[in-house]
């Protein structure tokens, strides 16, 4: 990617994307432009949760993860298990998961419930975070819509795909 400003890993969670290299960051971001527009579309979400997924190839190629002919899968763990099948095949470099929660926060003072997209993504060269970002959020946006979050599952200690 040319221009870094535009990628949605630069603009949503730069202090995430400055410690990347150059694959696992276009990788990353990649996904990121495939799995937010579809998180962001309501006609989705008609008839209950959904999750998408969408993998980067050996051969770097960006594909969506699909459940039969639709985008959408209806069960998380069907597509987690899809996705585990096409890393333990070593036909992927790259993969991320994506769906929408309820998110909240407190400061002690004040509580906020808030729905969010949440995507985990992971890479063969030891990237595994969970990214969060507020549907409402934009680069310049609204003081009540809460700043994006990032926890790096590795360092966390949570668990996650183990790569061939």
């Amino acid at each position: 990617m040319d221009d870094s400003s535009s990628s949605p890993l630069f603009q949503i969670w730069p202090v995430v994307e400055i410690m990347l290299d150059d694959d696992v960051r276009s990788d990353v971001d990649q996904l990121l432009a495939s799995l937010l527009p579809l998180a962001h579309d309501e006609r989705q979400f008609r008839r209950g949760a959904v999750w998408f997924g969408a993998v980067v190839t050996s051969a770097g190629l960006l594909e969506p993860v699909k459940d039969g002919r639709s985008h959408a899968w209806r069960d998380e763990y069907a597509l987690a298990d899809r996705l585990d099948a096409l890393v333990a095949a070593g036909e992927v470099r790259a993969v991320a998961q994506c769906e929408r929660v309820t998110a909240r926060e407190s400061d002690g003072l004040h509580d906020w419930t808030y729905t969010a997209i949440r995507v985990l993504a992971e890479h063969r060269d030891g990237f595994s975070q969970d990214l969060v970002v507020p549907l409402d959020w934009a680069p310049i946006r609204r003081p009540e819509v809460r700043d994006p979050q990032a926890v790096n599952r590795i360092a966390s200690g949570y668990p996650h795909r183990v790569w061939p």
